[in-house]
This record gives structure tokens, sequence and C-alpha cells, in this order.
């Protein structure tokens, strides 16, 4: 089997990309050194001017180093930017000072062009040389909005839960004359959601998805629910594929009719299906096949 080809180490570099190399550094070098110039006898009064040099500064220095080491053949000159998005405090400021607003990704974007602009005949000496230069500018979302993000997700499981409950709660009733002790088993699960806490657990939402799967496979079928609620539940009720029918699975391929006896073959599914809706421990951890 042939092995994947490699790009060789700096060292390894053909003289011509080599050559590119030395060039470019050199360039910039003397582009930091008329940076850094301008920027020690520019006024310390000068704020704006003085900000705008560092950030050059930093960015070519940044650059050099990229070029001088670079991986293979390959120099990344990109840059991955968190975008926080619009500040409403810093716009106000803005505005209070005659200024125009630019958001903080505007000016990442802003400023990586700047530097790209002023590497653009480098970046094109060190292609035509043979390396591969990235000078991609990349937005990423703040960890905070992405825990936002899966708060939100979690809030919307909770509500779609909480509508479930209400609906298993008012049709558990009209399963006490054909099938008790499944309408019990939906009691007692209602019973357990009245504790918040529960309502927030992935088992607890898994196991009120299938209850409702369930359900509405009987004579009190099918219930009334949002779309929202509808599309969660059954989102819910499809992900945890080791769940995936547990109750017809366990009647394996009885036909539902909504009698004991198509539910229920036998005292141990009803107690496997009893044991699910309590939480006993064990209950979903499956046969051995061995």
């Amino acid at each position: 089997m042939a092995e994947t080809p490699t790009d060789p180490p700096t060292a390894a570099l053909p003289a011509a990309m080599k050559a590119a190399q030395s060039e470019a550094l050199t360039a910039i070098n003397a582009s930091l050194q008329d940076l850094r110039t301008r920027f020690d006898g520019t006024d310390e009064d000068s704020y704006a001017t003085r900000l705008e040099l560092r950030n050059h500064i930093s960015d070519l220095a940044d650059a050099a180093n990229a070029i001088g080491r670079p991986s293979g053949s390959r120099i990344n000159l990109g840059r991955t930017v968190t975008d926080d998005g619009y500040d409403p405090e810093a716009a106000a400021a803005d505005r209070d000072s005659g200024i125009e607003h630019v958001s903080a990704a505007d000016q990442a974007r802003q400023r990586h062009d700047t530097m790209i602009g002023l590497l653009t005949p480098t970046i094109d000496s060190l292609r035509a040389a043979g390396f591969a230069v990235d000078t991609k500018l990349t937005f990423v979302e703040p960890p905070e909005y992405r825990e936002y993000q899966d708060m939100a997700a979690s809030d919307a499981r909770t509500s779609a839960t909480q509508e479930a409950l209400k609906q298993i709660e008012q049709s558990a009733p009209r399963l006490q004359g054909s099938d008790p002790k499944f309408a019990n088993a939906l009691q007692n699960l209602v019973r357990q959601g009245s504790d918040l806490d529960q309502q927030w657990q992935p088992a607890f939402q898994h196991k009120v998805a299938y209850a409702l799967q369930d359900l509405e496979k009987t004579p009190a079928g099918p219930v009334t629910l949002s779309n929202e609620t509808r599309a969660e539940m059954t989102r819910l009720a499809a992900s945890a594929a080791a769940w995936q029918g547990v109750r017809q699975r366990l009647t394996e391929n009885a036909e539902v009719v909504g009698s004991d006896e198509a539910f229920f073959e036998g005292d141990d599914a009803t107690t496997a299906i009893l044991d699910l809706y309590n939480e006993r421990a064990g209950v979903l951890d499956g046969d051995d096949d061995s």
C-alpha cells in the first residue's frame, strides 16, 4: 500500500521556494522596520494612528512567522475570528462620539484585508515559487453563544415534554377500561414529570416521547399537539434507537389493537414496561448475547 506523500520540511524545500521565502522575509522585515520607525515617531495623543500602526506591526510579524515556518509547502496567513455579533453599547458609544459604528467583525475583516493587500506581491511570489498560501478569514461563534443555543434547544425539549405530559395526563384515564396497566404506567409517568428537574433530563424526555408514541396507537389517540411539540417528540423518539419501539418489541409481532392481549403477551412484558416508566435501574441494559 502506497504511503500518502507528505510535504518536505523547510530545510528540504527546493531552491526556488527557499529563495522566494527568503525574499519574502526580507521584504516583510523592511516593512516592519519602517512601521516601527513611524510608530515611534507618532505622538502619543494620536491614539487612532498608533493603534493602526500597532495592528500592522503585529499582523506583519505574524505573517513573517508563518512564512518563516511553513508546514512543508503550505503557508497559513489565514485568521480565525470570534464573531460576537452586534454590540449595542459600542454602537451607542460611537453614536455619542459622532462617529460611524463599525462592528468588531467588520473591523477584523478590514484589518485582515489590509494585511493581505500589503502582502499581495509577496503572496504572489510565494505562490509562483510553489507554495500553497492560505489567506482565508474564518468567523466562528463565541463559546457562550453555542452554550446559549444548547440551552435554547434544551428549553424547547422541556417545553415539548411539558405539553406532551399534559396530553398524556388527559388521555390516560380513557385507557383504564381497556388497558389499565398501561394507563397506570402513564399516570405514574405524569407524576414523575411533576418534578421540574425531571423534565430537564434527556432520558425522561425520551421516555415521554415513547409513551406518547405508544399512547397514540391506542383508542385514546391521537392527541392534539402543537406543530413544534409534535416535531420535537418525533425527534426524541427517533433519536434514541435503543428505545425505539420498546413496547412493540416486547410483544414482538403482536398486532396493536388496543387490548391487553395484543399489547401485553405475558407478565414479563408488562413488568418491563412499568420498570421503564418507573426508571428502574438496568431496564435498558439489554440482553446478554453471549
